[in-house]
């Protein structure tokens, strides 16, 4: 967005600058247009931002701009405290204009060296406790929704004091963010390919979101049959990975059955209660499927 601008990628911390005045504008023009839609539940601000932010050295920088060669400098370098400042000044502006949807930043899974990067500038392993004060501290004052993304590959990744599976780290999170008041939005989830190990593997995350009552999840990613989106991953009603579907059918039949109450605050009961209200789901812990990112308007910069 910078780019767009003519500013250094960084000044989309700076509140004064030409890039957050842009990003106020971009998102007041999308909610304000669609804010009346019945096929809008929620709005997220971006995809995976924080897997950018507080990269060690200035060895990570973007490519040149586009368009030219001019190198990457120190002031292209994106910090946690830029973006958290970004994700306020953002949730304000919608919240504004549609004070009934949810917000959620649209991070993944934080990365296993985050408190490492922000605090020595380097890829040391992170302890759990410093994961879980990354994770809780990734989701700025406001949001009342954690937002994670799950994918093969996490497996004995986190921590430094300890080896856990991609269902320990789960329930990590989960219960972390449960314990701030809020609910869990588990944004992408899914595998590449359709073997048998795809298969287990996606088995798994579903069992996780299940055991560790997550709210709201979305299965990364459905398309119509003969389309493409995102090769060797998109899951279609008839294609090698349809099979997804199936499982995510049954996921939300034997959830809806069981009518549990995850433990959360007054606050998050009242967002799952706008959700319900708007017929978005009927499940506890609904997944849903997206359909080419526009199944989720994304105010994605």
């Amino acid at each position: 967005m910078g780019d767009w601008c003519q500013e250094p990628l960084g000044e989309m911390g700076n509140p004064q600058s030409k890039t957050r005045a842009f990003y106020r504008k971009y998102a007041a023009d999308i909610v304000s247009r669609y804010k009346d839609s019945p096929a809008i539940w929620g709005w997220e601000i971006g995809n995976e931002y924080m897997l950018g932010a507080d990269l060690p050295k200035l060895n990570h920088l973007p490519p040149p701009r586009d368009g030219t060669n001019e190198p990457r400098t120190a002031a292209d370098k994106l910090t946690r405290p830029m973006i958290l400042d970004l994700y306020q000044d953002l949730h304000q502006s919608i919240s504004e204009i549609d004070p009934h949807r949810i917000i959620v930043t649209g991070d993944a899974m934080l990365r296993n060296a985050a408190w490492n990067n922000r605090h020595r500038d380097d890829w040391g392993l992170d302890t759990r406790e410093q994961s879980l004060e990354m994770f809780t501290a990734e989701t700025p004052k406001g949001f009342s929704v954690a937002s994670i993304h799950l994918y093969p590959g996490e497996d004995g990744k986190f921590f430094k004091d300890e080896k856990v599976s991609m269902e320990e780290l789960v329930k990590a999170v989960v219960q972390e963010a449960h314990g701030h008041g809020r609910v869990v939005w588990c944004g992408e989830f899914g595998a590449a390919d359709s073997g048998p190990q795809e298969r287990q593997m996606v088995e798994r995350m579903l069992q996780s979101l299940k055991d560790t009552r997550v709210e709201l999840s979305a299965l990364w990613n459905f398309t119509l049959p003969g389309k493409t989106f995102q090769k060797g991953i998109d899951v279609t009603p008839t294609n090698e990975r349809a099979w997804m579907l199936s499982e995510i059918q049954k996921f939300n039949q034997e959830t809806r059955k069981k009518h549990w109450s995850p433990p959360l605050t007054l606050e998050t009961h009242k967002i799952a209660n706008q959700l319900k209200a708007k017929n978005i789901y009927e499940t506890p812990n609904p997944i849903l499927v997206h359909y080419l990112r526009p199944c989720r308007i994304h105010l994605r910069l």
